[in-house]
């Protein structure tokens, strides 16, 4: 096993690792029998539009219980429909 320096931040990296363990930065060591992992990448727009349909749908289920059923449910359904939709968007802007 040797020490390779990483292009990024001058780490001292093993030849046999894929990425730096400090930066991140992918190797390229041109090994035939090496993998490479496709991260999927989501954008913060879209994951802060998720978090909204869950707080919908929260915010449905608690109003049924409590103060309307019927407000509760239509603020409920539009929150899961709001998750599906935005989970359709990361499905198919996915590269």
């Amino acid at each position: 096993m040797a020490l390779i320096n990483c292009t990024e931040c001058n780490f001292e990296v093993s030849d046999k690792a894929s990425a730096c363990p400090r930066c991140g930065n992918p190797l390229m060591l041109n090994d035939k029998n090496d993998t490479t992992t496709l991260i999927e990448q989501t954008s913060k727009k879209l994951k802060l539009q998720r978090i909204y349909g869950a707080a919908a749908f929260i915010s449905g289920i608690l109003l049924a219980i409590g103060v309307n059923t019927i407000l509760g449910i239509v603020v409920g359904v539009s929150g899961l429909i709001w998750m599906a939709v935005i989970d359709a968007l990361v499905w198919w802007k996915h590269k």
